[in-house]
């Protein structure tokens, strides 16, 4: 993990997590802190948003529709976690999976390479050239 962006401050994290954990019984009290204990780090859909924004002008070369990615991406994953039926109607389907999986492994790999300390300049030319190494085979 490279952040560590949290949705609440640690001081009002552990301020309403310990209002919490006060008002119920102590047999309870295990259950509902191992359910707390990662609750305070952003989700699935604000990660992805962040490097969506962050690599922005890289990404938008081979996935025009950032925030329809993204929808998709999270709505697929909570519905394979959760199993929740609702979501069923708006998950990637079947034959755009492999679009989706090569986008998310460039995704990832434009996320490594710049981890490493490559510049958006040299990371936006390697995706040009892998573009139309892709488009050769797929």
């Amino acid at each position: 993990r490279t952040s560590n962006q949290t949705s609440y401050s640690d001081e009002e994290f552990l301020m309403i997590k310990n209002k919490l954990l006060d008002n119920i019984t102590p047999s309870q009290k295990d259950w509902l802190e191992k359910k707390l204990k990662y609750m305070n780090e952003v989700n699935l859909g604000t990660r992805l948003k962040l490097i969506l924004k962050d690599f922005k002008e890289i990404i938008i070369q081979f996935e025009k529709d950032l925030k329809g990615f993204k929808f998709k991406v999270v709505t697929t994953r909570n519905y394979l976690v959760h199993f929740d039926e609702t979501l069923k109607k708006d998950i990637i389907k079947d034959e755009q999976y492999h679009s989706y999986n090569l986008s998310l492994l460039i995704i990832l790999q434009i996320c490594i390479l710049h981890e490493i300390g490559i510049d958006k300049d040299r990371i936006q030319k390697f995706v040009k050239k892998a573009i139309i190494n892709w488009e050769k085979f797929y």
